[in-house]
């Protein structure tokens, strides 16, 4: 400490006058930067959030009104009268009941996917003994018959459970237990 008072005494005082103004200028300035970083940063930050919550919100709202939309078509579909006419009817022949599905469910059918574009297809399946009609109609002892979406699911979370240690029943929504 004492080289250092020395060494300060001992310099002109031109220089000691630009070491103080050096000293006292630029030190607050630099103060003033680094506080005004720090907040612009903190508004970024927030700005940023605010954002993302935003984008989080539009996108619950476009999945709310997708589930709206397919629950309402899935009700539509329930609750026709028409399609409940068809399938709960005994036919003579089998011309019968393919003139019944390509005149009464396959314009309600297509009707209804041409309504929700992102659907590929619409298939009830059912098992008063009608034989399969294109991909709108076919009974449901085909879903045994091929891996079925729903089996995959099961199984995932078959895995799920095992993986994350879950004991059986404690997942939020049913999943039947597997040999």
């Amino acid at each position: 400490m004492k080289k250092l008072l020395h060494w300060f005494n001992g310099i002109k005082l031109r220089y000691k006058l630009a070491i103080f103004y050096s000293l006292f200028c630029f030190l607050p300035v630099m103060l003033l930067f680094w506080l005004s970083f720090l907040q612009m940063r903190s508004i970024i930050d927030d700005k940023g959030k605010m954002n993302l919550q935003s984008y989080l919100q539009q996108s619950v709202s476009s999945m709310d009104r997708t589930l709206d939309g397919y629950n309402s078509l899935s009700d539509y579909i329930a609750f026709d009268r028409t399609l409940a006419e068809v399938f709960s009817m005994e036919y003579g022949t089998p011309y019968e009941q393919y003139e019944q599905l390509t005149q009464k469910v396959d314009p309600i059918l297509r009707t209804a996917s041409y309504f929700h574009g992102g659907m590929q297809q619409i298939t009830i399946y059912t098992d008063n003994g009608m034989v399969k009609h294109d991909t709108t109609v076919a009974p449901v002892s085909e879903i045994g018959i091929r891996r079925h979406w729903s089996t995959r699911v099961l199984t995932g979370l078959q895995i799920i459970r095992k993986r994350h240690c879950f004991p059986p029943g404690s997942l939020p929504f049913p999943v039947p237990e597997r040999a």
